[in-house]
């Protein structure tokens, strides 16, 4: 029988450059990298052999029996480990670790290791394949064990990526179905078309497609250290968070690597740092180092091991003790180190990052941060997700705390004050959620809620009739650094239709200081339309006061702390009276915060306090039952006014 051998020439060659291209700009440290070479090169050393075996078995007669028969042995010898080392290639690009030793032979070789023995057995038995009279080659009875053993494997694989599908890139699963189905495809090309040999042609260019999908090793590796880089990490730790693995990594921060950038010279500081970057690599073979950038490496463990962890953590403590030696130079390197364990203190990616990108105080040479101190972090974590979570559910509401006015004795305005009730964590503080989202960006949103929601609410409910002059709506700092945000305001109150004079913004004194000039721009578009503005939280911050009151506020509203002290202490009492006359002098209206108390109310009438926000008057209330209450007390006031006029 003639075969047609082009189509294998063809694998040789792709499988040749192949080769090349992963030796020459993959990484082969990477396990999974030797695996995929490995395939290639069983896909050459098969091609060359089918070759071989094909141009004998076309000129059987002329070619010793012995030769015949060891061509197409050695041929079956080798691409009968493909499909196993395919599956390995899927195993290990899912983050799975695994054993290869053929003295402990593991579950996962018995199919490979029983079709090798039928294998080994075929000279003596012909069981697998062999020659007739005529020397034309036959498959013989127990050929269906390669196939029954390549089928397990292309099983096991396709398992495993359904099993870890979160792991696995849709590319690879596209390569995963295409390798099931052009094996299938052949198998029956090959039965029908004997002398078409174009089984190792298809698996070349799946190879190929393969190769196109592997990072390059300049993408893998950072440029200055030649460890892995934060993008690797990225990928890797995503991929072994949704493979469900156990791990640990050990962070180490060089706090004043900066510093020493500076003084000495970024070239300098650049071979330091791939000094240290390659200590690290050679602390444990099994483990992988990572430069996250700025001084930050990570070193992860392949498994969860307490005892090695806890020593390699030492050692870190230990080296940098001392002086790091350059040269002639003795470095001083200020380190943070911490052992997160995976899944045990955080299970995203965005939790490991955050902690990793995490600001900590540092306190000396050295500093290893315990595991208690990540219990806040994980704390904001749960918040972060409640808020994102509040923000797509529409889960925020909106309260409202009255502002008594002393002139009239009635509820003259509120401040609007936003909550979250989250399913699983219950009720969460303004005060924790908001500086959460201030750090996340999400604050933005929030503010928008709010906003909207209060311009619902005067649009709703008719706040004239309910004797109001305006809701008090809170900026935060981030809101007051969007150069935008006079438009957004506006553009919000026309299209909810209402009276700009309904709205009050209230802004912290120090983020009026930190955003001076662009805060101006915003305020003095905004005013021209109607809108007032508060100074919220006065008397807690310290700065100039000419530039704050420069602002053009309508109302200033002081600090219950001041309050309060002025409670317990003369001197407290005389900084509260001269507070409320220098806002006095100022021509502000003011609201004291904080009122507990009738003696704390009278007091304030007493010093001339325009308007009074506190306990005393109520709680923050949500929309319904603040409407009846402002509803009932204005009444009730009126009431007593009328009264009091007919006596």
């Amino acid at each position: 029988m003639i075969y047609n051998i082009h189509y294998d020439v063809c694998a040789f060659i792709i499988s040749i450059l192949t080769a090349v291209c992963v030796l020459t700009t993959k990484d082969i440290a990477r396990r999974e990298n030797r695996v995929f070479l490995g395939l290639v090169l069983n896909g050459l050393i098969s091609a060359i052999f089918d070759i071989a075996s094909a141009v004998a078995d076309s000129y059987p007669h002329s070619v010793p029996y012995p030769v015949l028969s060891g061509l197409s042995f050695i041929f079956l010898m080798v691409h009968n480990s493909v499909a196993m080392l395919f599956y390995l290639y899927i195993h290990l690009t899912n983050g799975r670790q695994i054993r290869f030793n053929l003295n402990r032979p593991q579950p996962y070789m018995i199919p490979w290791f029983v079709s090798m023995v039928v294998l080994f057995l075929n000279p003596f038995l012909g069981w697998v394949y062999y020659f007739d009279e005529n020397l034309v080659y036959r498959h013989g009875p127990m050929f269906f064990v390669l196939y029954g053993s390549a089928l397990i494997y292309i099983i096991m694989a396709t398992i495993d990526v359904i099993r870890y599908a979160k792991a696995t890139p849709w590319k690879r699963k596209i390569l995963l179905l295409a390798f099931v189905v052009s094996a299938l495809i052949t198998v029956f090309l090959q039965i029908a078309i004997p002398k078409l040999l174009i089984e190792l042609f298809i698996q070349s260019l799946i190879y190929l497609g393969i190769l196109v999908s592997i990072d390059d090793e300049d993408a893998t590796y950072d440029l200055v250290t030649r460890v892995y880089n934060r993008k690797t990490f990225l990928e890797d730790t995503q991929v072994r968070l949704s493979s469900g693995l156990e791990f640990d990594i050990i962070i180490l921060k060089l706090t004043n690597l900066d510093y020493y950038r500076s003084s000495m010279g970024i070239e300098t500081m650049n071979e330091v740092t791939y000094e240290i970057a390659h200590w690290l690599d050679g602390l444990d073979n099994a483990a992988k180092v990572y430069d996250l950038e700025s001084g930050v490496f990570v070193f992860r463990t392949e498994t969860q091991d307490e005892v090695l962890t806890e020593a390699l953590r030492d050692i870190l403590n230990e080296q940098f003790q001392l002086d790091w030696i350059h040269d002639e130079l003795a470095i001083q390197f200020n380190v943070q180190i911490a052992v997160v364990h995976i899944p045990g203190d955080v299970d995203t990616l965005e939790q490991i990052v955050n902690l990793i990108d995490r600001q900590y105080v540092s306190t000396g040479r050295t500093r290893i941060l315990e595991a208690n101190e990540f219990e806040s972090f994980r704390r904001e974590a749960e918040v972060e997700v409640a808020i994102r979570k509040a923000i797509e559910n529409k889960l925020f509401k909106v309260y409202y705390q009255p502002i008594w006015d002393s002139g009239t004795g009635m509820i003259h305005s509120a401040e609007a004050l936003i909550r979250l009730i989250d399913d699983e964590l219950g009720y969460i503080s303004p005060e924790e959620f908001i500086r959460i989202a201030e750090h996340n960006g999400t604050i933005i949103q929030i503010g928008e809620i709010v906003f909207e929601e209060v311009c619902r609410f005067i649009r709703d409910e008719n706040i004239e009739s309910l004797g109001m002059e305006f809701i008090e709506v809170n900026l935060s700092a981030v809101q007051c650094m969007q150069h935008d945000l006079a438009d957004y305001i506006m553009g919000t109150i026309d299209r909810f239709g209402i009276d700009a004079s309904q709205i009050n913004l209230e802004i912290t004194e120090s983020v009026a200081v930190q955003n001076e000039e662009q805060l101006r721009r915003s305020m003095k578009q905004m005013r021209t339309r109607g809108i007032s503005f508060s100074m919220d939280d006065f008397g807690t911050g310290y700065s100039n006061l000419h530039k704050v009151f420069s602002m053009g506020y309508d109302i200033v509203k002081i600090d219950k702390s001041i309050l309060w002290a002025a409670d317990e202490d003369f001197s407290a009492r005389v900084l509260l009276e001269s507070t409320i006359q220098m806002i006095k002098d100022m021509d502000c209206r003011i609201v004291v915060e904080g009122v507990e108390t009738a003696d704390h109310c009278n007091t304030l009438k007493h010093l001339g306090v325009d308007f009074c926000q506190g306990f005393f008057f109520s709680r923050a209330l949500a929309e319904e039952e603040f409407i009846k209450y402002v509803s009932d007390y204005n009444k009730v006031s009126v009431e007593n006014r009328l009264s009091a006029n007919s006596l």
